[in-house]
């Protein structure tokens, strides 16, 4: 009797992933003609031990890309962040001080700054593919006011780390679903697309009293205005974050994420986040019953 569930939970798992495969395949993406200039946003306080693989990457592509321009926000870090992204001499970029206080307000300092029409907004702490800029310009829809880019969790073999990618993946399964009718209702930060002018006209809705939340805020905040939004699924523009590496910044991490729930317009948020909860304590009953049993 106790493994009905369990073969029942499995059973949805795949027949979900099926689907949505299959929808993928029926409606595959159609072509873009690309952009021909960019901006690249990345804010940071304190990321000194992480974001040496982000500067070699962009380094070595800056070389060659003369219509790419770096723009990196310092959120008044104090570890010294800032004289190691200056030493690295990068084309085409410039630092900057927050002149405000937290992600949002750094996140406008250097939108505001910035010289072309798309904004390509990073995470200090992600890794990034050779030649990623250039390919990842070829599939930018020009014609989007915000386009949500694939961000990949890597972990080691831990059970703890391999429980938040699985996680991970079940969301951006989910919100493919949803992308297939053009309103996605998840995204992450750590790589984002968006047209300046939209960002700028956003900032409002993006609530910078919260101290977290700018991407879920900003999707929302264009859904409500009718925006044109792409999905851009190709994990080979994606890039690689890692997942949290212990459990008190696992739990800290959705206190967080559910302090902003009240603040979301949309209940399809909800009820989805409470399904990949449901979804994942069921995983850790496999998990317990199966050493148990």
């Amino acid at each position: 009797m106790i493994a009905i569930p369990f073969i029942v939970i499995c059973a949805a798992w795949i027949i979900s992933v099926v689907w949505v495969l299959m929808r993928q395949k029926r409606k595959p993406r159609k072509e873009v003609e690309g952009i021909h200039k960019l901006s690249v946003v990345i804010c940071y306080r304190d990321e000194v031990i992480n974001i040496g693989p982000l500067l070699r990457s962009i380094q070595s592509q800056a070389l060659v890309l003369s219509d790419v321009e770096f723009i990196f926000v310092d959120d008044h870090s104090s570890d010294g962040t800032s004289q190691l992204i200056e030493s690295m001499n990068i084309p085409n970029s410039i630092v900057l001080l927050n002149h405000g206080q937290g992600k949002k307000m750094a996140l406008q300092t250097g939108v505001q700054k910035a010289k072309h029409t798309h904004v390509l907004l990073l995470d200090a702490d992600v890794e990034i593919p050779d030649t990623h800029f250039s390919r990842l310009m070829k599939n930018i829809n020009p014609a989007a006011s915000m386009t949500v880019l694939p961000v990949i969790p890597i972990g080691n073999r831990s059970f703890f780390q391999i429980f938040q990618v699985i996680e991970f993946g079940f969301m951006e399964m989910v919100n493919r679903a949803f992308s297939k009718t053009g309103n996605p209702i998840l995204c992450n930060g750590a790589q984002l697309c968006v047209k300046r002018t939209n960002w700028l006209e956003s900032f409002v809705d993006i609530q910078p009293e919260i101290p977290s939340g700018d991407d879920m805020f900003l999707l929302q905040a264009m859904i409500n205005r009718q925006e044109l939004i792409d999905h851009i699924t190709n994990p080979n523009l994606g890039v690689k974050f890692k997942v949290c590496e212990s459990w008190g910044g696992l739990i800290a991490q959705r206190i967080r994420w559910g302090s902003k729930a009240k603040s979301y317009n949309d209940q399809r948020i909800t009820r989805i986040g409470w399904w990949v909860l449901l979804a994942q304590l069921s995983w850790l009953m496999v998990y317990y019953f199966g050493l148990v049993y």
